[in-house]
């Protein structure tokens, strides 16, 4: 939890982007070269915001910028818990939709109560990977001619699923080309990985590309890699 308050490097508050990850000095396990735990770091005009605040465990900056001669200090209104898989999804705003989804209990993405309990039931002995769609991704798919205009609960549930491996902590040094990934559909359907110069593209049952344009956000129970399409599995 300390290490969980630490970068190692060092940030002045003017210096901070209006949203980033940065990677905390404290490691997920005892393993040699463990990665470590992200920290979502958001600002919007003097308020700095760590993992989405208070409400989601983590907190804001108080006092910003005590300079010192090896690093900077912020002070902060909350000890910064160790965040999960759901703690960063609900922690960025550009996964606002995938949030509504996934805690809906009625209405057009039906009752995804189980989806939900699935995941705040993973833990760090068994970590799933996450790929995460943003809001743009889900206006594509769920507005017009997209896959999943019209989708019942039950389909919408399987969409979730199809986003979720449990074969492990799976970074994104670890995907190779070509790479097939089981995901936790009920009967299980696989994602393909495909690696370009510099691009990460997971491609569904529909042979459709999706983008990852944020690899490697790093949570005590997994890891999430942002996606620029919602994966389509076979309904």
């Amino acid at each position: 939890i300390l290490l969980n308050h630490v970068i190692g490097t060092e940030i002045p508050s003017s210096a901070l982007p209006a949203a980033t990850y940065a990677p905390t000095l404290s490691p997920i396990n005892t393993t040699a070269n463990a990665p470590t735990i992200s920290m979502f770091v958001q600002k919007s005009g003097n308020v700095v915001t760590i993992n989405g605040g208070p409400a989601n465990k983590g907190t804001t900056v108080a006092t910003a910028d005590i300079d010192a001669t090896n690093g900077v200090i912020h002070v902060v209104n909350d000890v910064i818990a160790i965040p999960t898989l759901v703690n960063h999804v609900v922690a960025n705003p550009d996964f606002d939709t995938l949030q509504a989804v996934v805690t809906s209990t009625s209405g057009a993405f039906g009752d995804q109560s189980a989806v939900l309990s699935a995941l705040n039931g993973i833990t760090a002995a068994a970590p799933a990977t996450l790929f995460a769609p943003n809001n743009a991704a889900f206006t594509a798919a769920t507005t017009g001619s997209g896959f999943a205009v019209g989708a019942t609960a039950a389909q919408v549930t399987k969409v979730l699923q199809y986003h979720v491996t449990a074969a492990g902590n799976v970074r994104s040094n670890q995907l190779t080309n070509n790479q097939s990934v089981p995901m936790i559909t009920s009967p299980a359907q696989n994602t393909t990985v495909v690696l370009g110069s510099g691009t990460v593209d997971i491609k569904d049952t529909a042979n459709n590309l999706s983008r990852v344009f944020q690899a490697d956000i790093q949570c005590s129970n997994g890891v999430i890699h942002g996606v620029q399409r919602v994966l389509q599995p076979q309904l």
